[in-house]
């Protein structure tokens, strides 16, 4: 009983208290707390809406929306300086192929789980004084969004790819000495399945991985003389390349909203190259021509700077280039890009 009469009394006493005394602010000392917490949340917004356009190779884990079109013109300068052989050795060439390319990538949303891509390039070779320019093979694209990333779940994104022969591969001209080689000759179907995610390790430069895992398979080609593959003079016969399988690790470090630092960790692995029919003749040794080759991988690394104006739109350049392999080339790669997307 003493109990609740205590409690009463406790109630009753508090109805007639003087009411806590609030600390006064001026006018402009209000002002100034709203103007901060206004600039901490807008801060806020940008901590956790970075900017983000990609790497130079890996490809995205989102679709393009319905009606949405994404252009993304890229110059690539290179320097094929050298070659690794069969020991991954890297032997360095008297006479370098330097390659200037252009490519046009362009996108669109098809449907709200499906996109479509093609990335046509234009190339011009030049070797011991000579150059050759003219298109390369053509890529096709198809994107089907598997997941979309929220705060626990990566994007997922499956692509088909059919890669189609259209830069010249076999009959080339000796005193061209190679560079009038701008494909493969082969329709080139590829699977991939890409992976993103923004990771919030650090509150003020969030980090953007993408990984892509892709396998492609090329078909058999029929080859003359002088070809892609090797050959020479009365080459003849069909060439079967290997499958190969694709792995790379893109990165994005956002520096700020709008800038960042980016970087892909690529590594390609191929069967070796098979060839069926009359090798020829090699025309600078007057020897038995060698056609296709051993298996082959390569390591490659593109570290790069991009601004983001915007969502939308973009700008990122770099190098690109391949400290090991085997059987591969051993390059540098100038590379410059704009990224811009917008509704049709």
């Amino acid at each position: 009983m003493r109990k609740y009469f205590a409690v009463g009394l406790l109630i009753f006493a508090s109805l007639f208290a003087d009411p806590p005394e609030l600390p006064h602010r001026s006018p402009e000392e209000m002002h100034q707390t709203l103007e901060e917490a206004e600039e901490k949340f807008q801060h806020a917004l940008t901590l956790f809406n970075p900017w983000y356009s990609g790497p130079i190779i890996a490809g995205g884990s989102s679709t393009l929306a319905p009606g949405m079109l994404l252009i993304q013109p890229y110059e690539y300068i290179t320097d094929n300086y050298a070659f690794y052989n069969e020991n991954s050795e890297s032997i360095h060439s008297s006479h370098p192929l330097w390659q200037i390319q252009e490519q046009f990538v362009t996108q669109a949303g098809i449907t709200a789980w499906m996109d479509l891509a093609i990335a046509p390039t234009l190339t011009t070779n030049l070797k011991e004084g000579r150059s050759f320019t003219s298109i390369t093979d053509l890529p096709v694209i198809l994107g089907f969004r598997l997941l979309t990333q929220d705060v626990w779940v990566p994007g997922i994104k499956a692509t088909i790819n059919e890669t189609f022969p259209t830069g010249k591969y076999q009959s080339l001209s000796v005193q061209k000495k190679g560079t009038d080689s701008t494909g493969g000759g082969a329709y080139v179907t590829s699977f991939s399945l890409r992976f993103g995610k923004i990771l919030f390790w650090w509150t003020h430069h969030p980090l953007n991985t993408r990984v892509v895992l892709q396998y492609n398979v090329p078909s058999t080609v029929r080859v003359e003389g002088l070809n892609a593959y090797g050959g020479g003079y009365g080459t003849k016969g069909k060439v079967r390349p290997g499958n190969n399988f694709v792995a790379d690790l893109g990165l994005e470090w956002s520096l700020t909203q709008n800038w960042a630092l980016a970087t892909d960790v690529f590594y390609q692995t191929s069967a070796r190259t098979k060839f069926n029919g009359d090798p020829g003749i090699d025309p600078s040794t007057g020897k038995t021509a060698t056609v296709g080759g051993g298996s082959s991988y390569t390591f490659q690394l593109s570290p790069s700077i991009e601004y983001n104006w915007s969502d939308s739109l973009a700008a990122i350049g770099g190098i690109w280039f391949s400290p090991y392999g085997r059987n591969s080339g051993n390059f540098i790669t100038y590379t410059f890009s704009i990224y811009y997307a917008f509704g049709v």
